[in-house]
């Protein structure tokens, strides 16, 4: 019987050692950034770092982030829009978060707010996780 061989990002084995900023970026009184101590939570701030940029936000890097805020107010029906952030969602993860494999984007429109959600896999390193956004119109 073979066995599965599981990795572990060797960045998470020394808990002691941050290996990102979490959001939002805010300190704490002392001025200390949110670290972030391991390779799943890391992974979800960059995906809603991703969803939360709008395109051209970034002086450096203008096509990353997606359209979604755009999208919103676009006068388009809501089953629409909903295709749209989500074509958005997955493009923009094939090209700044190539890691992740995207499972499923589900967006919903209701009333005053857009919900997402993102469900994702890293192989590289057996994770599994979701990420639930909600953005205000």
């Amino acid at each position: 019987m073979a066995r599965k061989i599981f990795k572990i990002d060797p960045l998470d084995l020394n808990k002691d050692v941050g290996i990102g900023v979490g959001l939002p970026m805010g300190g704490d009184k002392f001025g200390k950034f949110n670290l972030l101590y391991n390779t799943k939570d890391q992974i979800l701030a960059s995906l809603k770092n991703l969803i939360l940029t709008m395109k051209g936000e970034r002086i450096m890097e203008p096509e990353f982030g997606t359209n979604i805020y755009r999208l919103l107010f676009e006068n388009i029906r809501e089953d629409i829009i909903e295709k749209r952030v989500r074509q958005d969602i997955i493009s923009s993860c094939k090209r700044w978060l190539p890691v992740l494999t995207i499972d499923y984007v589900g967006a919903k429109v209701q009333e005053h707010t857009l919900s997402i959600t993102v469900a994702f896999k890293v192989p590289d390193f057996n994770i599994e996780d979701e990420l639930k956004l909600e953005v205000n119109r």
